[in-house]
């Protein structure tokens, strides 16, 4: 315990903004203890949140492993079909920045609920993450097109039996929020679109070079996928802070944008709700913004392994949201 006190306050206050004098070594190392530590801290964060609230449990494993091409690499997911007949509404949903990729409690809960529900849901791995291969280098900003990729998907959803090709939606968290977003404004077969704690204050923290978190996010771009070395400034730029929801203004001032539903957590901070608050008064068109009742960054569901502890009025009123958005004129 002696040794972790000496170890994460320093590592702690040095990230995710090392002042300018820390020597670089230092500050990797301050960042990579920091990623080493969050996710179990942010594992403790959902458990302790669903504890409060009316905490339920379940082991819950992984639908159907499927496999499908993109780009010239071979992507991994699940997928859930429901137990009803006839053509159902498909739903692809993409994972935030974790190294469990479709693996973590969240999205299996959101996969076994909502195909219950009576959608073909389909949750990959993005490239670089769980099982999906690692992008083919990281020098050009190209390797990491993540939105290729969801699109590709779509298009296998959308040609699966038992998937209605005039309803498919598509679905994202956190950074897979982000990718949603930016594949949106490309892919017309979407019908409908829910951001999940989209990133938020991106250009600010970390979208430019000078921005104070720009070097912190690039570490973590690099240990959660797996990378040999870190993605240089410009490739970061170019492929991951694009995608933030605040790089596509003109696209969500159209009113024949997809219609969107946007989606936060009462315990996310302040700064991040405002910014939500904002991006969704500047739209256009057909939106909806909710927010969950007492919940974290992520609904307060917390696994481990194929355990998953969950808050089940959080999870409830995630899947009741994301349901009435999608079966509201359909």
């Amino acid at each position: 315990m002696l040794l972790l006190f000496f170890v994460a306050i320093p590592a702690f206050v040095i990230a995710p903004v090392a002042p300018p004098w820390i020597p670089e070594p230092v500050e990797w190392w301050a960042y990579d203890t920091r990623l080493a530590l969050g996710r179990p801290l942010t594992t403790m964060t959902s458990l302790g949140n669903a504890l409060i609230g009316e905490p339920e449990m379940e082991f819950l494993r992984g639908g159907e492993r499927i496999s499908l091409k993109s780009d010239g690499l071979t992507l991994i997911g699940d997928l859930y079909r429901p137990a009803t007949t006839g053509p159902s509404p498909g739903i692809l949903i993409l994972h935030g920045s974790t190294p469990q990729g479709r693996r973590l409690g969240m999205y299996r809960i959101l996969g076994h609920e909502l195909s219950g529900l009576g959608y073909v849901v389909l949750i990959i791995d993005q490239r670089g993450y769980g099982e999906s291969d690692d992008p083919p280098g990281v020098t050009d900003p190209n390797d990491f097109d993540f939105v290729t990729d969801a699109r590709n998907t779509i298009r296998y959803l959308r040609g699966l039996d038992g998937v209605d090709p005039e309803r498919l939606y598509l679905v994202g968290h956190s950074f897979g929020a982000d990718v949603a977003l930016a594949t949106a404004t490309e892919e017309t077969t979407i019908q409908k679109l829910i951001a999940i704690g989209p990133g938020r204050r991106l250009t600010e923290r970390a979208g430019t070079v000078d921005a104070p978190e720009t070097d912190y996010f690039r570490r973590r771009e690099m240990r959660y996928m797996g990378l040999d070395e870190p993605v240089t400034v410009d490739v970061f730029l170019q492929s991951r802070a694009r995608l933030s929801i605040e790089n596509h203004p003109s696209y969500f001032q159209n009113e024949k944008h997809v219609p969107i539903l946007l989606i936060d957590g009462e315990r996310e901070s302040s700064k991040d709700h405002q910014f939500l608050r904002d991006a969704f008064q500047s739209m256009v068109g057909e939106k909806a913004y909710v927010t969950l009742d007492r919940a974290d960054h992520y609904a307060n569901i917390a696994n481990l392994g194929a355990l998953i502890i969950y808050d089940a009025q959080a999870v409830t009123q995630l899947v009741r949201e994301i349901d009435k958005y999608l079966s509201y004129g359909r």
